[in-house]
């Protein structure tokens, strides 16, 4: 069996529920591949970049004020663990 782009751009993007970026993911997986089974089976194709492409967006960074802080040390002070230590390791 050989790999061609269309094969690989339908396996890569055969879980709809999957997010774009793990579409161009596992793109990249099969590309590098390819390129590897290309040298014993010049009829394999190795899909060009930039064909399933996505662009990272960044989250907005998001700022606790001193109340949310003293909170969540709070809630983390009250864990309980079997050794005793969860609470101390988190806050």
């Amino acid at each position: 069996m050989f790999i061609t782009t269309d094969l690989a751009v339908r396996w890569a993007t055969q879980c709809r529920a999957a997010q774009p970026a793990e579409w161009a993911r596992r793109l990249r997986f099969v590309r590098v591949f390819a390129r590897y089974r290309s040298a014993t089976d010049p009829r394999t194709q190795i899909p060009p970049t930039g064909l399933l492409p996505y662009c990272a967006r960044r989250a907005e960074p998001y700022i606790y004020n001193d109340d949310e802080i003293n909170r969540l040390l709070q809630a983390a002070g009250q864990l309980c663990s079997p050794a005793g230590l969860r609470a101390h390791t988190l806050t």
